[in-house]
């Protein structure tokens, strides 16, 4: 196979024109089916209209496939980079599986016909490789500040640019940044780029040292999870505007846990000596991590140099012995080229590109220790010093003005040495300890801040808050006046303090948060009781001293100063609250809409905070949440789709993610996540139940015995559960099973909500007095229990006909419940059965303008059709909807004949084509 059959294979490997053949990727896999050829001409092209896409602009394009620009017009025109292609490729099982700050994110893969497709957020035009062609041509020697990094990465995304220094071809190397949405007028957004503006104040050698420690960080969680890049360069690696290094392009990438090791390719100057022998099929070479190491060290040098340490032709198979030959060989002249290079920074590099595998870091994790250490000014950990003065150099760095002082006298400096080597081995290992703290801190904060501001679920909500309080008390806040100024907070690093501090501070403001959720129903003293200690967390928040107050803290006092009456506390407000573009005041921000009935708001914001911060997972599945209530439930699976590799050891990613699968019909992915769920948490006797019925509906009925029988066993509700498991043996058709689950079910007495739950609804239509009593008692064992809510409304509108009660019951519902379109547009027949026209036709024009599922648009046609029976253009309205909701998926033909409200279309021609149709469709 020659060099350029790549590009009839794999279009995401397409090398960018300005690149010599040297660096094209050498071919991997196998030739594609005729059937892909004849497909190529039937790929869209910029300015056509692809399933919701505006294709805008085409950024490269392979033998079979297509990589836009392209406008996402269900999510606010929002620019994002959609790859067409008429063959699947692994990417995006790669990328799924990871959710990091230095890797490009995947948003969503799906298949629409024939075609692949795979969407990423556009985050950038700059790669490492225009960095290195800008200092080549603009300096010709890299001794530069680091405002070379930030000039490319302002570039970046700034749609006018003309600077395009290695135009590409390659879909993934021309990854670019989405158009931030403007804020507000009413609020003023601050902007900042602490990482750009760090490197602005570096020389060239030490902003080339910070930007490799990202990429380190980023390849390191590649790695931890399985996956080798195998095609790392620096065309490979995108800026965002903030500096921000991005690893791209995993196309040749390796899932070690698939033993996919057919997959063999890479770019020829920073393949790796055993690249090139498994390459060329030598049975005893295999690449690994360290061979990702050796092409980061190719990069790491060709930064500092402008060049690449070996000699480079074009690119011949029968070259491959020579290639691993003059690698094995290499000797470094690194500093020959740039002797600003400092000798250690320079070992590091030679231990990267060591010939032998066994020679070079054996992990990662070991070379972002040395460059810990090298920015720290430190002595390297896994390579030798090779200079004695250049270490003296670092402990002059790290001690300024020690050394006078030491000079006056030859005792002391015998005494402040050891001092000094004993108080290093001591700060290091405080820092370690800090730093593993730090790393357990964030990962249980990625979970507890969701379930913290969790509006729907109490007991989510209270686990999410107890964990917060635990993690703030770990760092003595709230239990110590002087913890900012001791123990594990003062060994840590100086940017990984403000990190953790700003979290701290964010843990803080969700525990109000949680606890003004609380204060909702409750009265009296105990409502005063968590509005207080809200009130608390709020100031302690104020009190951790970690840069610019964020807005959200000011707004989260402002609503606590009105629900509590303080005016003392309104005082301490500032006039005009400004809220930062930060992803602390984003989240918060986020919820609080939430809380406040205002999804549109609150997924704004949460697609904000997403672009900002790819990796964050409760900002994706927020967004999820959002989306379901507002009746998008594809949607919402695609965001929990992102979420759930984001906390793997979440619970609620997962059952979130179940219930959004099972409500589109994707039953075999809902049950894979219950399943993995159920590994965890094997008594989670919610999760047995919805797995139940899923296998219930796809008609594996001993397996969903077996789960609603588990569920029994893990204490679930018995009445219930008996009930759902009766169902099953008469299918099975057991008649004994059947009889005596059922026989069980009369003989006890309901207990707990779910119980109450179950009685009241088969009591309601015989026994609606005694059904709503036990609706009452439902709510009287959880006052949040949403199910006995809306069956209470139920029972209340359509049997009872109390419809001022109904409207009441909803009233308190909707201070739990998210504003869902199906609560709005029942509330809207309310009024219509009512006869207040006035306020249901306002109902009807908020529930309209939203997003809204089949049910929803069913139920809005009832209401036009009971306002229909004195008013035709109302009567035309609901025919207009019917048609809808029948189209959209509502086929309940049953439902639609025996509902009253449709009475005033029932004899009409159109009700009946419309039914028809409805009948004929469900055959």
């Amino acid at each position: 196979m020659n060099a350029t059959a790549i590009l009839d294979i794999v279009p995401e490997a397409f090398s960018c024109v300005s690149q010599s053949l040297t660096e094209t990727p050498l071919p991997v896999g196998k030739s594609l089916p005729a059937d892909c050829v004849n497909l190529k001409s039937a790929l869209p092209k910029v300015g056509d209209e692809f399933y919701g896409y505006e294709l805008v602009e085409l950024l490269g394009e392979g033998a079979f496939a297509k990589v836009f620009l392209a406008r996402e017009r269900q999510l606010a025109d929002r620019l994002v980079v959609l790859k067409i292609a008429v063959k699947p490729s692994y990417e995006p099982l790669r990328l799924a599986k990871l959710q990091h700050t230095n890797i490009v994110q995947i948003q969503t893969a799906f298949r629409v016909g024939p075609f692949h497709v795979v969407q990423m957020p556009f985050l950038g035009r700059q790669t490492l490789a225009h960095v290195i062609e800008h200092v080549r041509a603009t300096t010709g020697f890299p001794i530069v500040g680091g405002e070379v990094f930030t000039t490319m990465a302002r570039m970046s995304t700034h749609q006018d640019t003309k600077i395009d220094l290695a135009p590409s071809k390659n879909p993934t190397e021309v990854t670019i940044a989405a158009k931030h949405e403007s804020p507000s007028p009413s609020l003023e957004v601050l902007e900042s780029h602490p990482l750009r503006d760090m490197l602005t104040e570096m020389s060239y050698p030490r902003a080339v040292l910070t930007i490799m420690r990202r990429l380190a960080d980023g390849l390191a969680h590649a790695h931890a999870r399985g996956i080798l890049h195998l095609d790392l360069k620096p065309h490979n690696v995108l800026f965002d505007e903030d500096g921000q290094p991005l690893l791209l392009d995993f196309n040749l990438s390796r899932d070690r846990s698939n033993l996919d090791h057919n997959r063999v390719g890479g770019t020829w100057p920073y393949m790796a000596p055993e690249a090139f022998r498994e390459y060329v099929g030598d049975p005893e070479a295999k690449s690994d991590e360290r061979t990702d190491l050796y092409s980061l060290g190719v990069m790491f040098y060709q930064l500092l140099t402008c060049r690449l340490p070996f000699p480079t032709t074009h690119f011949r198979a029968d070259m491959v012995a020579e290639a691993v030959k003059v690698r094995e060989e290499f000797v470094s002249d690194l500093r020959i080229h740039n002797p600003e290079v400092s000798q250690s920074l320079e070992a590091i590099i030679v231990k990267l590109l060591a010939g032998n595998p066994d020679d070079r870091y054996q992990t990662v994790d070991e070379l972002r220790e040395d460059l810990r250490c090298e920015a720290e000014y430190r002595p390297l950990i896994h390579v030798t010093e090779p200079s004695l003065s250049e270490r003296f150099h670092k402990w002059q760095k790290r001690n300024p003005g020690l050394l006078a002082r030491i000079a006056a006298s030859a005792v002391a400096i015998s005494l402040v040495a050891g001092l000094i080597a004993f108080t290093n081995v001591q700060s290091q290992k405080n820092q370690h300890v800090a730093a593993n703290a730090a790393r357990e801190f964030h990962t249980s904060l990625e979970s507890a801040r969701l379930d913290a501001s969790f509006v729907t679920d109490r007991r989510t909500r209270q686990e999410g808050k107890a964990t917060l309080v635990k993690l703030l008390q770990g760092y003595g806040v709230g239990t110590s006046a002087t913890w900012q100024q001791e123990g594990q907070i003062q060994n840590l690093e100086e940017s990984r303090k403000l990190e953790v501090l700003q979290n701290l501070r964010e843990a803080a403001l969700l525990v109000a948060h949680a606890e003004m959720l609380d204060a909702r129903l409750k009265t009296g003293d105990e409502r005063t009781l968590s509005l207080e200690q809200a009130r608390q967390w709020n100031k302690t928040a104020e009190q951790i001293t970690s840069g610019t107050i964020p807005g959200s803290l000011w707004q989260q006092r402002k609503e606590l100063a009105e629900l509590l009456g303080d005016d003392a506390l309104a005082a301490t407000v500032p006039a005009t609250i400004t809220f930062a573009d930060t992803t602390e005041d984003l989240y918060l921000r986020a919820v609080t809409m939430v809380a406040n009935k205002d999804l549109s708001a609150a997924i704004r914001l949460g697609q904000q905070l997403t672009l900002k911060a790819p990796s964050h997972y409760a900002g994706h599945s927020l967004l999820g949440i959002c989306y379901y209530f507002t009746g998008q439930p594809q949607l919402a699976a695609d965001r929990f789709l992102v979420a759930r590799p984001l906390a793997r050891c979440s619970q609620t990613a997962l059952h979130n993610r179940a219930v959004t699968l099972t409500s589109v019909g994707k039953y075999d992915f809902a049950e894979a996540d219950l399943t993995t769920l159920l590994a965890m948490a094997p008594e989670n006797y919610e999760a047995l139940i919805l797995r139940g019925h899923i296998r219930e509906c796809q008609g594996k009925l001993r397996d969903a015995v077996a789960d609603y029988t588990a569920a029994l066993e893990a204490r679930g509700p018995q009445m219930l559960l008996r009930d759902v498991r009766a169902r099953c043996y008469d299918k099975l058709k057991d008649e004994k099973a059947a009889r005596e689950d059922r026989e069980k079910i009369a003989a006890l007495k309901p207990t707990t909500k779910e119980d109450h739950l179950f009685v009241a609804k088969h009591l309601a239509k015989t026994k609606p007095t005694e059904a709503l009593a036990h609706y009452n008692e439902a709510l009287r064992l959880d006052p949040e229990y949403i199910g006995a809510y809306q069956a209470k409304t139920h029972l209340l509108a359509d049997v009872l006909h109390e419809w001022e009660l109904a409207i009441q019951v909803q009233d308190q519902l909707e201070k739990l419940a998210l504003d869902s379109a199906y609560g709005l547009a029942s509330r809207a027949v309310l009024y219509a059965r009512m006869g207040k026209t006035d306020e249901c036709l306002k109902v009807l024009e908020r529930v309209s303008s939203r997003t809204l599922d089949s049910v929803a648009v069913y139920t809005i046609a009832s209401a036009y059709a009971v306002l229909g029976r004195t008013n035709k253009a109302h009567r035309e309205t609901a025919l207009r909807y019917l048609r809808r909701a029948v189209r959209d998926g509502f086929r309940d033909v049953q439902h639609i004949e025996g509902d009253a409200d449709m009475s005033a279309i029932r004899e009409t021609p159109e009700y009946k084509t419309i039914l028809q149709l409805a009948r004929e469709i469900v055959k």
